[in-house]
């Protein structure tokens, strides 16, 4: 299988971006929950570097994965899609960004997610942001940076699929520019 060029971490300057290309490339298998959460992630902290297009490669790569029946690796590949879309919107692409929602939505499990607690615990566990809080107050920096990595691909599906009743489009916009923002501060991005 060829990967994509956005997945070749020798063409990489940035060590933080060369790490995380060499690990969704390892051993890369689209029937493997942990490969497509890699290349998901590395989709995502491509588009913090400010890397729309290769950030788009790697979208549209997962979303070739045909998980019939393998609904463990449906996250990811939402995920992903989320993402594409709001790329593809940003750049005024509409129609193609909404075949990546339609094709979340066509799985079923947009209600589901959109009722659940993902960002703030509200079945007793802790949420995203309740995590980073956790993280923050132990100091643990790499927790800090997982965590927020997950309440942004979390806020991007939401806002991407219209919000929920105690998310709005803008709350979940504002918080994700937060999110955003601290992530890039932690990672000394400009």
């Amino acid at each position: 299988m060829n990967l994509p060029a956005a997945f070749d971490a020798q063409r990489e300057s940035v060590k933080f971006l060369v790490r995380a290309k060499q690990r969704a490339a390892k051993n890369f298998s689209f029937t493997k929950s942990s490969s497509l959460q890699n290349a998901a992630d590395l989709a995502f902290w491509l588009y913090l570097f400010g890397r729309e297009d290769e950030a788009l490669e790697v979208c549209e790569f997962l979303g070739e994965c045909d998980f019939t029946g393998r609904y463990d690796l449906w996250g990811w590949i939402e995920e992903s899609l989320a993402l594409q879309s709001r790329i593809l919107r940003h750049w005024k692409k509409k129609t193609q960004a909404e075949k990546c929602l339609d094709r979340i939505r066509e799985v079923g499990f947009e209600s589901m997610r959109l009722k659940g607690g993902l960002l703030v615990g509200e079945d007793g566990t802790a949420g995203f942001l309740d995590q980073i809080q956790y993280c923050l107050d132990e100091s643990d920096a790499t927790g800090v940076r997982a965590w927020r990595l997950g309440a942004i691909k979390e806020l991007c599906w939401m806002i991407e699929l219209g919000g929920s009743k105690k998310w709005s489009v803008q709350k979940a916009e504002k918080e994700l520019q937060s999110q955003f923002a601290e992530l890039r501060s932690d990672l000394k991005i400009a």
